[in-house]
């Protein structure tokens, strides 16, 4: 694709993600953090205990270790991607290539911000085995799905296992195909035309 082509959201989030891919970072974190520049984790620490360690070397986005007691609501990695504006109709992808030591499901979710938080659940999880394998995920945004309507603040959401894990990611990418472009996941149903 040319970048006459390109979403805005997809060529901001393509710099954001080479960002990480070129820097290195560790840390610890037992609650809301910044884990560095654009990508945060938010740990539910009311209702359970999440002790996060994290760290990447370059050319890799992060590798990720929890220890999950209790029963945490929440555990998330978050990539802030900045304003955006989407249609009906348009397709959201994520492509990530990583492995999972145990095994784990990430559930990808975009979150709009207009005043309120509202999460688009994408149809599609991403399940990692210890095999490094790239995964795809898409969603065609619908009339109902909160990603549709106003411009708003958008984040690229993860839906982290409630349990002990370890994660790597590779590679990470986040892509809009436009609604003009006539690409669809599901049949059209009644739902895909409802405002």
């Amino acid at each position: 694709m040319t970048a006459s082509l390109l979403h805005p959201i997809q060529t901001s989030a393509s710099a954001l993600i080479g960002g990480l891919r070129d820097a290195s970072f560790d840390g610890k974190a037992s609650g809301d953090a910044n884990l560095h520049g654009p990508l945060f984790c938010d740990l539910d620490s009311q209702q359970g205990t999440v002790d996060l360690s994290f760290n990447s070397g370059h050319d890799e986005i992060a590798s990720l270790n929890a220890k999950v007691s209790g029963s945490p609501r929440w555990v998330v990695l978050r990539l802030e991607l900045g304003h955006a504006q989407l249609a009906k109709g348009d397709v959201l992808g994520v492509s990530l290539r990583g492995s999972s030591k145990t095994g784990a499901t990430l559930q990808p979710h975009l979150r709009m911000v207009r005043g309120e938080m509202r999460d688009t659940r994408f149809k599609d999880a991403i399940r990692l085995t210890p095999e490094t394998t790239t995964h795809v995920a898409m969603h065609t945004i619908l009339g109902g799905d909160r990603a549709y309507g106003e411009p708003g603040h958008a984040a690229l959401v993860f839906g982290m296992p409630k349990a002990d894990f370890h994660i790597q990611i590779d590679d990470l990418q986040f892509f809009v195909v436009g609604a003009a472009h006539g690409l669809r996941t599901d049949l059209p149903s009644l739902v895909s035309f409802a405002v």
